[in-house]
């Protein structure tokens, strides 16, 4: 099956579910409170676009020539990465708080060393603390690494492994420099490029793949919320636990669409209604939508309209409603926002959350 993402011009009233990307990248800090309100364990966090990592409680024992502990350096490390939705570049911050060293430290230096896919220089850049520059108490070793993006093939996935090694020197030629060293290592980031601004170009971004995207449906939709709700509620997927799975074949898309919302003949006829649109659940973009069980349609509520399906439960199959029109067209770009700023390719897992359903009316 083709991972395309074909930006088409939809001439029915069907809402489009394109992966939208033109839109503002997120706004996020690299050390955020998904990990400063968390112990300070040296355990990875982890959203869609950001992760981050805090461990405390870190020192580095000085020694002199005799073997003799002389001094210490107690130490914080923290860092936090920030992908992209519309860039196959990511950034890295990497933080160490140096607190008071204790004894005597000599002239210690902080190191590190950057890889990108097991390469050298020319795949980042770095800004801030020097490679080798002194420690002094109470200071912070701060550096920004931007890690560029590199060629892909349209419609491609990439999965970028990245390293920050540090370590520590000493100028004091009477100390040796503690041995204390430590590897950051980021190797849980997915590239894609199989999605198209609106102008038709291809266009990379990264996220942490591990983590199941939300999509939150509100009362800007209500009807269609209800409807989601209702039909998850009678046992069909979407919860975190039975997540859905994106489709991003166009033609897989319609005929899942045509199955469950046919355009012409007696079904349509009957179920029209001024002002509404069919809305199927689950949506027409995921492998779980009707020709998955083309069999076990239902509806949810006689306000639906749907009187030639059957009001019932179960785990499988499908449900339509006849919702307001607007609302309808209006959560087809939604979804797309959504599979774009989460970088929703094919077959990956998204789950659904409602708030502020509501009804459609008595037909």
């Amino acid at each position: 099956s083709s991972m395309h993402d074909g930006a088409t011009a939809v001439t029915n009233d069907d809402p489009s579910d394109d992966p939208i990307i033109d839109g503002p990248d997120t706004q996020a800090t690299f050390i955020s409170p998904l990990c400063l309100d968390q112990p300070w364990d040296g355990q990875w966090r982890t959203v869609r676009k950001h992760a981050c990592m805090i461990w405390k409680g870190l020192d580095v024992d000085v020694i002199d020539p005799k073997g003799v502990d002389i001094g210490s350096i107690p130490f914080t490390v923290k860092t936090g990465v920030l992908t992209s939705h519309k860039s196959g570049e990511f950034q890295q911050e990497f933080r160490v708080d140096f607190h008071g060293l204790t004894g005597k430290t000599g002239k210690p230096t902080f190191r590190y060393e950057l890889t990108y896919n097991n390469a050298p220089a020319g795949s980042y850049s770095v800004d801030g603390a020097d490679n080798g520059s002194l420690i002094k108490s109470g200071q912070s070793k701060v550096i920004v690494v931007k890690w560029k993006q590199q060629a892909m093939a349209d419609q491609s996935l990439e999965y970028p492994v990245v390293n920050i090694a540090w370590s520590f020197g000493n100028l004091d030629p009477g100390v040796t420099p503690g041995r204390q060293r430590g590897n950051i290592r980021v190797a849980n980031v997915r590239c894609d490029s199989t999605m198209k601004l609106s102008n038709g170009k291809f266009r990379q971004g990264c996220v942490f793949p591990g983590v199941t995207p939300e999509f939150k449906l509100t009362s800007v939709t209500s009807e269609q919320t209800w409807h989601v709700a209702e039909a998850i509620a009678s046992g069909l997927p979407g919860s975190a636990g039975r997540p859905l799975h994106r489709q991003a074949d166009k033609v897989k898309r319609d005929i899942n669409r045509q199955h469950s919302c046919p355009r012409k003949g007696t079904v349509a006829d009957a179920r029209r209604l001024s002002g509404r649109q069919c809305d199927e659940y689950p949506f027409a973009s995921s492998y779980e939508g009707a020709t998955a069980h083309p069999d076990l349609g239902r509806t949810v509520h006689a306000n639906c309209n749907v009187k030639d399906l059957p009001i019932t439960t179960g785990p499988d199959g499908y449900s339509v409603c006849m919702i307001d029109a607007k609302q309808n067209t209006h959560s087809g770009s939604l979804l797309g926002k959504f599979y774009g700023e989460e970088r929703v390719v094919d077959q990956d897992k998204f789950s659904l959350a409602t708030t502020g359903g509501a009804p459609p009316g008595v037909p």
